[in-house]
């Protein structure tokens, strides 16, 4: 009886997810757009660039912006105007790189810079309140939008955010110093993310700092959103 030996070879292919984008840098001027640019990847199979932004005061965390399809190494964010007014906030950007599997890298490193935001805010009344106080919204029930009136009786550095009924962050309407007086902004309904909130209870919780003496206000109401 005849016995034959057999061999056989077996390939794998180890496909590793893309090295970490290297060189991130953000440029521009008061009034311009930022553009973020970056070193391109070594990796032969880079397809394209995800950018992702997070705003203080506005997103919880960083957000998918925009996908810079590859070679391009740089993304100008026309939805952001460079700042450094009154109303100015940080806005933070990373990236990742993608290849043609769809694997990602880590992210890359931070970069920030300032923009102004845009709020519906008034000052009611050049007279200076002698407490603070967060008042009712109105219209309470609303839809889409609602007015939150406060008084600060001193310069503060304020923050006002709302939430869910389980605590959850939905949007930070205020966070920055303002002047003492009576003042009033209005939510439109709508999340972090620019999405409509669905009817329900929500919480707004306004907490103030004096910048010039030890008070420290925080006061929390409920409004109803009826859809």
């Amino acid at each position: 009886m005849n016995s034959s030996n057999y061999s056989s070879e077996l390939s794998v292919y180890f496909d590793p997810s893309p090295s970490t984008p290297t060189g991130l840098s953000i440029s521009g001027s008061s009034g311009q757009s930022p553009t973020i640019s970056w070193n391109s990847n070594l990796e032969p199979d880079i397809n394209a660039y995800k950018v992702y932004r997070k705003r203080i005061g506005t997103d919880n965390d960083y957000v998918l912006r925009a996908t810079v399809n590859a070679p391009g190494t740089s993304y100008t964010d026309n939805g952001i105007t460079i700042g450094t007014g009154r109303f100015a906030n940080y806005v933070y950007y990373k990236i990742k790189a993608e290849d043609i599997s769809d694997q990602l890298s880590p992210f890359s490193n931070e970069v920030r810079t300032k923009h102004n935001i845009q709020i519906e805010q008034k000052i009611l009344s050049e007279q200076i309140p002698s407490a603070y106080a967060l008042h009712d919204n109105h219209p309470n029930s609303f839809n889409p939008t609602t007015s939150i009136r406060f008084d600060l009786s001193e310069r503060s550095r304020v923050n006002m955010i709302i939430y869910d009924i389980l605590g959850r962050t939905i949007k930070t309407l205020v966070l920055y110093t303002m002047e003492p007086g009576f003042h009033e902004i209005r939510w439109d309904g709508k999340d972090y993310r620019g999405d409509s909130v669905p009817s329900g209870m929500y919480i707004y919780r306004l907490e103030a700092k004096s910048l010039n003496t030890d008070e420290h206000f925080i006061q929390t109401r409920k409004m109803l959103m009826l859809r």
